[in-house]
């Protein structure tokens, strides 16, 4: 199979020109110096990154919030990337090769969140060796580079939680055709659909599943296009939140000064030093200065400006190309009231900005399903669900850790013998029955 790098990208996937925005009342030089400035904070700002050091899950196998706050003050949230087989196995092999690459560098500072299905694990484990061997890397490169780069900022959604529940009936349909053209897909495809997330697959069957027969495969080759796009977002993000909060923190800061003078000095000696700074003040602010004053503020207005709409632009760009989710409503009247609000809960809780929430914090988040949705269902639902982690007591997130067990193959946080998972070995459930998921089970 092609690795992405040998497949061309399409002009409709490639990174737009970064052009300023025309806005009246300001020289056209002052915009091209101001895209400049920002072009060159963002070209700083990813080779920062990527060399990081990996920020994973702590000891209880909870993730950190990282960057992901900032994409929340701004936009929904932080994306979800649900990624296949086929797309992590040449990222590894380009990593081996080249150093960490853009979709590890994104994850990692918080733009997007990785999100896979747990027989994806099994495949990177069965078949490893193999991959290095083609490749041409040593096997222990591979799998020191699998460790340290890559498990870290993977949350892990066991299989077997991933079931045809979660879809309405449209997207049931196109599960039922994957499943006769290439089953090991599905529980992927699964995951994409009930999160809205960008599915980064090279198997056609399983993109066209997720996104609709009609979709353009070629737009969908330029996935790298697409994760520079949502890494530039998430740096763009993380400005726009320092430039949002110089303002509140500088007025935070007068007040906290003046209530500290309040405390030690009394109220009659306040009234000659406010007198004695207005006089200062009026002595040296005189009428240029004022000037210089109002112009600097506007300019710094602007770059403002500048950067929030080149941010939402970014954002928008990679918001696009998640699949098309149905509405709500038709959800909850296609499918069971458990399956909506648990699917509701999982495509919240891959964006919530700080990686995890309370029931009630989540059931304040929950659009309007048109099913009950109060705390004690969301709580029932997260408590039931499956792909839910309690990371710390009473705050869930979606999907597992992988910690690392003995050997050079790592396991499920929580369940110490194995990656949670199905096996080919048993028969598959049909569809037409309750809870039918299209993946294989095995007793354990």
């Amino acid at each position: 199979m092609a690795s992405p790098e040998s497949r061309p990208i399409s002009r409709s996937s490639a990174p737009a020109p970064h052009a300023p925005p025309s806005t009246s009342g300001q020289a056209p030089t002052d915009h091209a110096r101001l895209a400049s400035v920002v072009q060159g904070l963002l070209i700083d700002a990813h080779r920062r990154n990527a060399k990081l050091p990996i920020e994973g899950p702590d000891e209880l196998g909870a993730f950190p919030a990282g960057g992901g706050r900032a994409w929340g003050l701004l936009s929904a949230g932080v994306p979800p990337v649900v990624v296949d087989a086929n797309p992590l196995r040449n990222d590894i092999l380009r990593a081996c090769r080249s150093g960490r690459t853009v979709l590890v560098t994104a994850a990692n500072v918080g733009a997007l969140r990785l999100y896979v299905a747990s027989h994806v694990i099994k495949e990177v484990h069965r078949h490893g060796d193999r991959w290095a061997g083609e490749a041409g890397i040593p096997s222990a490169e591979f799998w020191a580079c699998w460790q340290r780069e890559y498990l870290p900022l993977l949350r892990v959604v066991d299989d077997r939680h991933l079931s045809l529940d979660l879809l309405d009936r449209e997207e049931r349909r196109r599960l039922a055709r994957l499943a006769v053209e290439d089953s090991d897909d599905v529980p992927s495809a699964i995951l994409a659909l009930a999160l809205g997330a960008f599915f980064l697959s090279e198997d056609h069957a399983a993109v066209r599943a997720v996104y609709g027969q009609d979709f353009d495969l070629d737009a969908h080759r330029g996935w790298l296009a697409v994760l520079r796009s949502s890494g530039d977002a998430g740096e763009l993000g993380k400005m726009v939140f320092a430039a949002s909060m110089l303002p509140v923190v500088a007025a935070g800061g007068t007040i906290e000064v003046g209530r500290w003078v309040s405390r030690k000095l009394s109220p009659w000696a306040l009234l000659p030093i406010g007198l004695g700074l207005a006089l200062l003040a009026f002595r040296h602010l005189d009428s240029e200065r004022l000037a210089g004053i109002r112009a600097g503020a506007g300019k710094l207005a602007w770059g403002f400006v500048h950067i929030y709409m080149r941010y939402q632009r970014e954002y928008e760009r990679f918001r696009s190309a998640a699949p098309a989710a149905p509405a709500w409503s038709r959800l909850a009247a296609e499918t069971e009231p458990r399956a909506a609000r648990r699917r509701a809960c999982m495509h919240c809780l891959a964006r919530s900005p700080g990686g995890h929430r309370s029931a009630a914090e989540l059931a304040d988040k929950l659009p309007a399903l048109g099913v009950g949705q109060d705390e004690a269902l969301v709580r029932e639902a997260l408590r039931e669900g499956g792909c839910f982690r309690q990371a710390y007591a009473g705050r869930w997130q979606l999907g597992a850790a992988v910690s690392m067990g003995a050997g050079s193959r790592p396991k499920a946080s929580g369940d110490p013998a194995r990656v949670p998972g199905p096996s080919r070995r048993a028969g598959r459930r049909t569809l037409d029955q309750p809870g039918a998921s299209l993946t294989t089970r095995r007793r354990n």
